[in-house]
């Protein structure tokens, strides 16, 4: 899985965890000021280095399922 993934999963489950605390409000605003440019460089970091298909979508329109 891919750094970017990670960290803004990470960053994702942070911000949940801190939602019901009164004490992390400043925070909380914080991650979500910022949390739009982890997932841009996500998205980016995704479709720059992911893999492609082998296959075309008519071909095997669920590519999770091991088709024999």
């Amino acid at each position: 899985m891919r750094p970017s993934v990670i960290w803004t999963t990470l960053l994702l489950l942070l911000f949940v965890l801190l939602l019901p605390f009164s004490w992390a409000t400043r925070i909380v605003f914080f991650i979500f000021g910022i949390s739009p440019l982890f997932i841009i460089h996500m998205v980016y970091d995704v479709l720059k280095n992911g893999k492609a298909p082998l296959h075309t979508f008519e071909e095997r329109w669920y590519c999770d399922y091991r088709h024999e």
